[in-house]
């Protein structure tokens, strides 16, 4: 089968403090994990988070329009 996955998070809780995210760039990942009882597997958009921890493998996000 296939998933969707949304999620909606308030940029304030994202950036405190910022006023506008116009133009605004930051290193991004995102990983759902996965375990049927089989062992543990995942599906990532970009790398840093799942065979290893390292934020310079993350990919940069920019972020337009919206205050």
């Amino acid at each position: 089968g296939n998933y969707i996955y949304r999620a909606r998070v308030p940029w304030s809780e994202i950036l405190p403090g910022v006023e506008s995210i116009q133009d605004r760039k930051l290193g991004f990942s995102i990983l759902v994990n996965d375990n049927d009882g089989s062992g543990r597997g995942w599906l990532e958009f970009s790398s840093g988070i799942g065979s290893t921890k390292s934020a310079a493998l993350y990919s940069m996000l920019t972020l337009s329009g919206g205050q």
